[in-house]
């Protein structure tokens, strides 16, 4: 609730009542007033928590937090206001207090007659400030404004952030930008209550729609690229593949280890990470069959390539005839066996593969996984499965479920589940730009790594956006920010490069080619003969960015008009609440060199004025000097000395700074200033 602040006179002067009362007020810690005053003002309005600042005799000597008002059962002075206590600017001398020039122009709703009034709160802290700026009181209420006025903040350009995705705080130095950006970060991404996963995946069973134009045309796909599959790679006629039916990485895209990891990847992804875990694969670098077998106590014992093919084909053709795992060699991995069932008998094993992925679903699902195999972990998934399927008596294919749990929930990630709920998780990163950075280092670039023959090979890898946006594409459900400190620091050109696209056109999975953009660069698997589809640069939507810059900072380059478009530019400016009360003076006196309104900025967020001390080449709102080196934690002389510290060392060293620049053009008022915050 809104805190409202009044002004409570103590009596009309000369009337010769106002001594006794202000007695009776102290005695009784509360406002006190006449039953039958006739301009009560606005009394009845007083509620608990509301802020009563004392008049006597055209002076405010005090003040205190309400608890109410009431009317006691007496005659006479029997209207109370009761307060925790009174905080008075003098103890010894209750009757002295700090003056003010009327209160019209302060009062909401602008009255001039009334015992109490209400005042705008920034009159009301301004005189609690002045009566006694050392109460705990006044310190609470400092606090509570600046939650107050963090939240509405935040809430505003979180709002932005979403709507968005990037901006840029920017401001002049010493006003939290880097502070601020990591609040943000950390409010998008808390952990969020997804809800129930059990309650998630009923709803999707009980709505589903077979009759849907998009399950329709998902299932016609399907069915087409199985039907290609079973007539290249018949069940019979697995024993009698060659090198060139099974390996990858010929370029012919028709292999049956293609079809397994590219022609079926929407049927269930897989993904071995390097062609040598198929065992036998084509190497382009040495353009011929190579193997990748020396564990194998099977295929290792063959005599040639040739006739390890022959032996690795009898063992899938086993495995798929017998659906028999025993003798299949575990050098294959069990992603990919399972991948291998799933393609021919898609009805029985599930289409997912993963380990990571199983066990989140079985954590999903409630399945107590202890003690089972991912292949087992697969047939219970695929239980579950037939189970709701004839619970809600719905025509519904397994990969129809697979792509609804891959679409709602981070089967790839870490996925925790408190009791019954599941819970979503984002992550911050945060990085500096300078002059030196380049493309390279922030997308995608080329490093030198080691191949198998201890030669050096190139390799093109993601760097950091490449990386991040990666772990975001991976976990929708979850918020993903990355903050870019000093980003004007950079060739901001240079290092986004294509990127400019991809900001304005996050990725959309229902138009991915009006959605991505192609890089200089195309990534290969960092161990892979094979090309991936790696010259793709994809942005998705849960990734936020953003960017901090010091406006005052003229040494680094412009942001041109293309990347201005695709950034939203939020102005934080210095502010008074949190200075320190020892600071509090020397704040105002160097405000006053750059904003000739500093208080009507403070009060009421009214725009800078220029002031005649600052060069009309420049906004005071660039470089105007932040609250930040006002602040400190010590307190007594400890925080007098460290501010003492902060004015000598950070902020007359930047005046000087401003004079030499040009910045600030009256050089004998920046002295005088000078000279009064280093007393």
């Amino acid at each position: 609730m809104k805190k409202r602040f009044f002004v409570c006179s103590v009596g009309q002067p000369g009337k010769g009542y106002d001594s006794d009362n202000l007695k009776r007020i102290i005695i009784n810690k509360a406002f006190i007033l006449y039953e039958n005053t006739s301009q009560k003002g606005v009394y009845n309005e007083i509620k608990p928590n509301d802020i009563l600042l004392l008049k006597y005799q055209n002076k405010l000597i005090a003040y205190g937090l309400a608890s109410g008002n009431h009317q006691k059962p007496l005659s006479g002075w029997n209207l109370y206001s009761p307060l925790e206590d009174w905080f008075f600017h003098d103890n010894l001398n209750t009757e002295i207090g700090v003056g003010f020039k009327g209160l019209q122009g302060y009062t909401i709703g602008g009255g001039q007659y009334g015992t109490v009034k209400e005042v705008y709160s920034s009159f009301g802290l301004a005189k609690m400030e002045e009566i006694d700026p050392t109460s705990k009181l006044l310190k609470n209420i400092k606090i509570e404004i600046m939650k107050s006025h963090k939240i509405k903040v935040m809430e505003n350009v979180i709002s932005l952030l979403k709507y968005k995705k990037e901006i840029i705080l920017q401001g002049p130095p010493g006003t939290g930008k880097t502070r601020l950006a990591k609040e943000l970060a950390k409010g998008l991404t808390v952990s969020v209550d997804k809800g129930s996963p059990l309650h998630i995946i009923n709803e999707f069973f009980k709505n589903f729609n077979p009759e849907d134009s998009k399950v329709k045309a998902t299932r016609e796909e399907f069915e087409s690229k199985l039907k290609d599959f079973y007539e290249k790679f018949p069940k019979v006629d697995l024993h009698k593949m060659t090198l060139e039916d099974y390996c990858i990485g010929t370029g012919a895209n028709d292999s049956f280890c293609w079809w397994i990891e590219r022609g079926l990847q929407r049927l269930g992804y897989y993904f071995p990470g390097s062609s040598r875990s198929y065992l036998i694969y084509y190497s382009k670098t040495h353009d011929q069959y190579s193997s990748h077998f020396k564990h194998s106590p099977h295929l290792s014992e063959a005599n040639s390539i040739e006739e390890a093919m022959s032996r690795l084909a009898e063992m899938i053709a086993h495995l798929v005839k017998r659906e028999d795992t025993s003798k299949v060699d575990q050098n294959l991995g069990v992603s990919y066996i399972i991948k291998i069932l799933n393609s021919y008998y898609p009805e029985k094993y599930f289409p997912i593969n993963g380990k990571v992925a199983l066990n989140n679903l079985c954590k999903l699902l409630k399945i107590d996984r202890k003690g089972l195999s991912p292949l087992q972990m697969n047939l219970k998934v695929q239980e579950f499965f037939n189970q709701k399927k004839v619970e809600y008596k719905v025509d519904m294919k397994n990969y129809d479920f697979m792509l609804f749990l891959f679409d709602e929930f981070d089967l790839k990630g870490e996925i925790e589940v408190q009791e019954n709920t599941i819970i979503s998780k984002g992550e911050t990163k945060l990085i500096q730009f300078h002059p030196a950075y380049t493309y390279e280092d922030f997308v995608r670039g080329i490093v030198v790594e080691t191949n198998d023959d201890n030669k050096p090979e190139y390799m093109v890898v993601n760097k950091v956006l490449g990386e991040f946006a990666e772990k975001a594409l991976k976990n929708h459900t979850a918020n993903f920010v990355l903050i870019i400190d000093e980003i004007n620091r950079a060739n901001l050109p240079s290092v986004l490069g294509e990127l400019i696209y991809a900001l304005e056109y996050r990725y959309d999975k229902d138009d991915v080619e009006g959605t991505t953009v192609e890089s200089m660069y195309t990534l290969k698997s960092s161990d892979s003969e094979e090309e991936l589809e790696g010259n793709k640069l994809i942005l998705p939507k849960n990734l936020f960015i953003i960017g901090t810059m010091n406006t005052a900072d003229r040494s680094v380059g412009h942001i041109d008009s293309a990347i201005r478009r695709r950034f939203s530019f939020v102005d934080v400016l210095p502010r008074k609440e949190p200075v320190h009360v020892d600071a509090k003076e020397n704040f105002e006196m160097v405000s006053s060199l750059f904003v000739k309104n500093p208080q009507e900025v403070f009060e009421s967020e009214a725009n800078p004025e220029r002031s005649e001390y600052l060069s009309p080449d420049f906004r005071p709102e660039d470089v105007w000097i932040g609250h930040s080196y006002f602040l400190t934690d010590k307190k007594d002389e400890e925080a007098k000395q460290e501010l003492k510290i902060k004015m000598k060392y950070e902020v007359v060293p930047l005046l000087n700074e401003y004079i030499k620049d040009g910045i600030l053009i009256n050089e004998e008022k920046v002295k005088e200033v000078i000279n009064k915050i280093t007393l």
